[in-house]
C-alpha cells in the first residue's frame, strides 16, 4: 500500500495542461484587447463623425456607432473574466465566460436584421 495522495499530488499539472492554460489567457488577453479596438471605434465616430450624421437620412449611423460601444464593452468584460477565470482555474467562471460571447452574437444577429428590415421595409 502506498502512501495517501496528498494535495500536491491531485494538483500536479501535466505540460499540456500549463501550454493549456496559457493558450487561453492569451486568448483572453486578445480578446480583451480587441474589444478595446472596437469600443474605441465606436467613440471615435461619436465624437469625430458626429457632424457627418445630422445629414444623413438614416439613424443608422449613430445607431451602428452605439452598438459598437456597447459590444466592444461587453467583450472587454468578457475578456477580463476570462482572464481572471484562467489565471484563478475556476470553472464556473469559464462556463459563464464561454456562454457569454455565444450570446452577444445572438443579439448583435437579432439587432442586425431588425435594422436592416427597418432600413429596407
Amino acid at each position: 500500500m502506498g502512501a495517501p495522495a496528498t494535495a500536491y499530488d491531485e494538483k500536479k499539472e501535466t505540460c499540456g495542461t500549463v501550454c493549456l492554460k496559457y493558450l487561453l489567457f492569451t486568448f483572453n488577453f486578445l480578446f480583451w484587447l480587441a474589444g478595446g479596438v472596437v469600443m474605441a471605434v465606436g467613440i471615435w465616430t461619436l465624437v469625430e463623425k458626429s457632424d457627418y450624421i445630422s445629414l444623413l437620412s438614416s439613424a443608422t449611423y449613430a445607431a451602428s456607432a452605439y452598438i459598437l460601444i456597447l459590444a466592444g464593452a461587453i467583450v472587454m468584460v468578457t475578456g477580463v473574466l476570462g482572464c481572471c477565470a484562467t489565471f484563478k482555474e475556476q470553472r464556473r467562471l469559464l462556463r459563464v465566460v464561454s456562454v457569454d460571447p455565444q450570446l452577444c452574437t445572438a443579439v448583435c444577429m437579432h439587432t442586425h436584421s431588425l435594422t436592416r428590415a427597418h432600413t429596407h421595409g
